[in-house]
């Protein structure tokens, strides 16, 4: 699939960006409400915007070469088998499993050369999203 538009193409770069710092994120002191919103964001778009060909459209524009989109085709993977009913509360853990997607997350957001922040500032400052 590639990307003909260019704003579309950014927006689906910083929803990526956003799901990313999701998963980075130390959850475990972010509330209900907020876990709730974060939930909504990764499982309506995560098996979208984390499949292989999508992310192979970003390669050019935003340096998604193949060991980051393996990375992140391991992760979508990984938070594909945390949704269940109420897998809010399993973002807020700090299982194994849990800081191993963490953990994962980092990596990829390193390997792009993006600085963490904290993902309510990120969704404010570039998705115009009001929580």
């Amino acid at each position: 699939m590639t990307n003909k538009n260019p704003k579309i193409e950014k927006y689906h770069f910083e929803e990526i960006v956003y799901m990313l710092l999701i998963l980075a994120t130390d959850l475990s002191r972010y509330d209900d409400d907020h876990l709730i919103n974060f939930t909504e964001s990764l499982e309506g778009r995560v098996v979208e915007l984390f499949d292989r060909g999508f992310l192979s459209s970003f390669e050019v524009s935003y340096g998604f070469k193949d060991n980051v989109v393996a990375d992140i085709e391991s992760l979508r993977i990984g938070v594909e088998a945390m949704i269940t009913p109420r897998w809010h509360v399993k973002l807020k853990e700090n299982s194994n499993y849990r800081i191993k997607i963490r953990e994962l997350a980092k990596r990829i957001l390193a390997s792009l050369e993006l600085k963490y922040m904290e993902p309510i500032l990120y969704s404010e400052k570039y998705l115009n999203i009001d929580w």
